[in-house]
């Protein structure tokens, strides 16, 4: 459940932050990025809060792995649009849970370090490369925006 249940909200909010085209939101008068930036950082914020009261409330333990999921989808969802087309992010998120599913169990079924959405829900380490993935596709997206404007 907590490989598969955050593709749906994270390819929907990827979806909807580029409805319009990057050229047209870069060179908008408002800051579009800014906005995207709140967007972006409000939904993982509360990805977090719920995942907090499911388990103190409900005493769901995998509350915390479809919170980190979230994260890291949607900043692979950031970095892939940064170097692609807007419309393969959520691609690319759709792809992830089966790449991991086809790859990411090494010996005795145990996932490897660097799969980050098959670990426990408490692991420190699938936490924070899923922190860093989210901050990393952040930032490319930032840049990018920052980069076309300069170019104007």
């Amino acid at each position: 459940m907590p490989l598969v249940l955050p593709v749906l909200p994270a390819g929907a909010m990827l979806y909807g932050l580029n409805r319009a085209p990057w050229e047209t939101e870069a060179s908008a008068v408002r800051p579009a990025a800014s906005w995207w930036m709140v967007a972006l950082a409000a939904a993982s914020a509360l990805s977090v809060l719920v995942a907090l009261l499911e388990t103190l409330l409900l005493d769901f333990s995998l509350a915390f792995a479809v919170a980190r999921n979230f994260l890291g989808y949607l900043g692979v969802g950031l970095i892939v649009q940064r170097f692609t087309h807007a419309q393969y992010g959520s691609v690319a998120v759709a792809v992830l849970p089966v790449a991991c599913a086809l790859i990411g169990l090494g010996p005795g079924g145990r996932p490897y370090a660097w799969m980050w959405p098959l670990h426990a829900s408490d692991s420190l380490v699938a936490g924070a490369l899923a922190v860093i993935i989210f901050g990393l596709g952040l930032a490319a997206t930032t840049r990018y925006v920052s980069a076309y404007r300069s170019r104007r």
